[in-house]
């Protein structure tokens, strides 16, 4: 459904805006239309264009803030990322040597015993 169209206002209007206007329509049509009835269903038409527009506004605001979070995460892990990457090489090369001192001492160590 076009709720932009119902309201009368263009996609791009402010939040301020498509609220006059849709305080706007309503009131018109409280006033124009005399049969009550009739002007509850108009008056539920921009109620829920009304609401679908604040919800897709909420939304994309949400999405904006989410994004710029993920950016944030993004800017400073490529920031830290040398020293990072660094970090996880010296770990590694200190794990590697460990194991091989381990694995040689275990060596030294079985063949001594074949010695005895």
């Amino acid at each position: 459904m076009e709720y932009y169209k119902i309201l009368g206002v263009d996609k791009n209007a402010s939040m301020e805006e498509i609220t006059k206007a849709y305080e706007d329509r309503i009131n018109k049509f409280k006033e124009e239309i005399e049969d009550e009835k009739r002007a509850k269903s108009f008056i539920k038409v921009f109620d829920e264009a009304y609401e679908k527009i604040k919800e897709e506004r909420e939304q994309n605001q949400q999405t904006v803030i989410i994004d710029n979070q993920v950016k944030d995460l993004n800017n400073n892990f490529h920031k830290n990322d040398s020293n990072s990457y660094e970090s996880f090489n010296e770990y590694e090369q200190e794990s590697i040597v460990s194991k091989e001192k381990k694995r040689s001492s275990s060596k030294n160590t079985s063949i001594r015993k074949k010695k005895i």
